[in-house]
């Protein structure tokens, strides 16, 4: 996904490229494995004539959210294409694709949607993402609730209360116990689990039907890879996971990727922007709309 416009930017990587391996295989070796994830294997180590998991076991499509502090996206793909033989990366890459029917006032199809909610004066959710509120229509907006699940960001970005960026993102950048005036009883987490529901629901009960068959969606099981940025710390990783279980995400089909990592490893294989050679260096760095981080020490991800 096109990170550019995620806001904050929570980590930049750097990293070294070497040749573009399998990602059928990548998926097969190691579906699922929290393990194989946190130390994964050279790509070299990956034996590419594997036998694919059984249709039975596999989720039948993965879909990743990249939930932003500003922005949203997602992109998805059947996993009936890991079927044919010698799949490359490549080749999965073309059939990978970016979701961009969002619900909005415009038609307009977009590759992103605000990571934005409304409620109305009962505290009820109205709309979410592109929606603009109808004319004459009281709402409450709310945005930047991602930055409240980590505590001390404001120290990490050296934002103060006074600050100007702390006007425009909002109580959560410097406390995440900050509470909006017209919804007191809901915590970030809260929002978070609103919002990954409203997307997972759209795409699941809006998008699917209209566009595959009934066969397709049924008994569907779905495997989610969620961005999560560097900084944070394992207990937030928890509070996210249970808002992602709240939204209807099921915790035994659901996995993690730093930002980051994510970025580094698209820049890696097959961006095609990058022009990368094998043993070539490279930086990774995280541009959001509000901060940029430059890493002070470099990783060799030779496994990338």
């Amino acid at each position: 996904m096109n990170g550019e416009d995620w806001l904050p930017a929570s980590a930049s990587i750097c990293g070294k490229a070497t040749h573009q391996p399998s990602l059928s295989a990548s998926i097969r070796d190691h579906p699922w494995d929290h393990s194989a994830m946190e130390a994964p294997p050279e790509y070299s180590e990956i034996d590419t004539n594997h036998n694919q998991p059984s249709s039975t076991t596999r989720p039948d499509v993965y879909i990743s959210i990249d939930f932003g502090t500003a922005f949203t996206e997602l992109a998805y793909i059947p996993t009936a294409v890991f079927d044919g033989p010698g799949w490359t990366l490549r080749d999965i890459a073309q059939r990978l694709r970016v979701f961009s029917r969002w619900p909005d006032n415009t038609g307009r199809a977009e590759e992103r949607v605000p990571s934005t909610l409304r409620y109305d004066g009962n505290q009820r959710l109205l709309d979410w993402g592109s929606v603009s509120p109808r004319r004459g229509e009281r709402c409450t907006q709310v945005e930047y609730f991602k930055l409240g699940l980590e505590g001390g960001m404001g120290v990490h970005y050296g934002v103060q209360e006074n600050d100007t960026a702390a006007q425009v993102l909002g109580g959560f950048i410097t406390s995440p116990h900050w509470r909006l005036q017209a919804l007191p009883e809901k915590a970030p987490s809260d929002f978070v689990a609103e919002f990954l529901s409203k997307v997972r629901q759209h795409f699941m009960e809006d998008y699917l039907p209209g566009n595959y068959s009934q066969a397709f969606q049924s008994g569907l099981r779905c495997a989610y890879i969620l961005t999560v940025p560097a900084i944070w710390q394992e207990g937030t990783k928890e509070l996210f996971k249970n808002a992602a279980i709240q939204a209807g995400i099921d915790d035994t089909l659901m996995e993690f990727i730093s930002e980051p990592e994510a970025a580094a490893r698209y820049c890696a294989t097959i961006c095609n922007n990058a022009r990368l050679e094998t043993d070539d260096y490279f930086m990774v760095c995280d541009a959001g709309g509000g901060t940029v981080v430059i890493p002070d020490k470099c990783s060799d991800f030779r496994w990338i």
